[in-house]
């Protein structure tokens, strides 16, 4: 499955280096390991016009302590081109 997310422009340049490694997010999509995210740079009123690929690791749902009801924490893994 690919999903595309909007990510705010002071995250986006940490994720496309590889240094912020993860994402806490909405569980809204039913994220699963394996599926592709495209991460648009998002300003808070506009696209920007950048992007990147990441590939979803491994999740933790809020089954686990700490995450709250709906949201999940997923780490992020270049896409293998």
């Amino acid at each position: 499955m690919r999903h595309e997310l909007k990510i705010l422009s002071r995250y986006f340049p940490c994720v496309c280096c590889d240094y912020k490694i993860f994402e806490i997010r909405l569980n809204d999509r039913n994220f699963k390991e394996g599926d592709i995210i495209h991460l648009k740079e998002w300003d808070g009123k506009k696209y920007t016009g950048r992007d990147c690929l990441r590939k979803i690791g491994y999740i933790l749902y809020d089954d686990v302590p700490g995450i709250e009801k709906g949201f999940c924490v997923f780490g992020l893994k270049r896409v293998e081109e």
